[in-house]
């Protein structure tokens, strides 16, 4: 089988182009195209007249010249200058036009596809590497003895970091605005998996049962260097290596959906968070004001927020 590193020798990106039909070719044009400079006639067209002017003396230390001669010479003079003005622009147009060319070759969609296949090679050599705890950092890595693993693994994630970062600024281009940064990442943002952390639907938050007030922030069920995380947050813990390690250590499906894949998750996910339900029954306890039923038990505080 195919490692990451054979599929990928010069990284993701450059793969997806290098093998993007018509790439290579557009690439060498744009390459051959940027040096290319029109030959330099020695004027301007401010100086035309004074060109005129010195072609005339130098035929004038031959012989006499002609009012015919005169007429033909500066007809060479507006010859000479009119190519270079059209080869000047012509070759800036052309240049302009081949990158265009080029860029036109691959839009946000086919990286984000290339991303996905990247993506699923990924986690298939990251699931091999499990126990993933093992390799959390240099010193235990050492420990399990797995110094090779830990480097196979850093080199795995730092990938999946480059991929997510340009995956995110790719969808904040082609989407309006990105409210829910999770259905960017989970391949089923309302799957059964996050049952478990019902907050997660309501923006990391408790209330008071008896009064619905004095809310308190809920740590996700993901790594995170924060209570609350916000979008930009949650899209530098959604790139880094331990989030990579819980998703699959914990078996969350990861995903790279395109703009359109993503609208849907989106839409999806807005839609399970507006059925939840606030219940009351009286308690003074601490609740997720999101739970659908009013009969489930009260978390304690510190099961909620992940402590217990």
């Amino acid at each position: 089988m195919t490692t990451f590193a054979e599929r990928y020798p010069r990284g993701v990106d450059a793969t997806i182009r290098e093998t993007t039909p018509g790439y290579r070719d557009a690439c060498r044009a744009v390459e051959r195209l940027a040096g290319l400079q029109p030959p330099d006639v020695g004027f301007t067209a401010q100086h035309a007249e004074l060109e005129l002017a010195n072609r005339l003396v130098e035929r004038a230390m031959i012989g006499a010249v002609s009012p015919e001669e005169t007429l033909d010479l500066a007809r060479e003079v507006q010859t000479d200058l009119a190519a270079f003005t059209v080869a000047a622009n012509g070759i800036r147009h052309a240049q302009s036009r081949a990158k265009q060319q080029r860029d036109s070759l691959i839009s946000d969609t086919t990286f984000i596809e290339g991303y996905a296949e990247a993506l699923n090679l990924l986690l298939t050599e990251v699931q091999d590497l499990e126990p993933l705890h093992e390799l959390s950092d240099a010193a235990s890595a050492l420990s399990s003895k797995r110094a090779d693993d830990y480097e196979h693994f850093g080199a795995l994630a730092s990938a999946y970091q480059q991929m997510r970062r340009r995956h995110f600024k790719m969808l904040r281009d082609s989407t309006n605005h990105i409210q829910f940064s999770e259905a960017a990442v989970f391949a089923d943002p309302v799957n059964e998996f996050f049952e478990d952390w019902p907050a997660w639907r309501s923006h990391g938050y408790l209330v008071d049962r008896r009064t619905g007030l004095n809310s308190r922030p809920i740590r996700p069920p993901w790594p995170s260097n924060s209570d609350r995380d916000s979008r930009q947050e949650f899209e530098q813990v959604a790139g880094s290596a331990e989030f990579l390690a819980w998703a699959v250590s914990t078996g969350v499906r990861l995903w790279m959906p395109t703009a359109a894949e993503f609208e849907k998750a989106q839409a999806r996910l807005r839609a399970a968070r507006a059925l939840e339900q606030r219940p009351n029954d009286g308690r003074s306890e601490w609740m997720d004001p999101h739970v659908r039923s009013a009969n489930l038990r009260p978390r304690s505080r510190a099961a909620a927020e992940g402590l217990e």
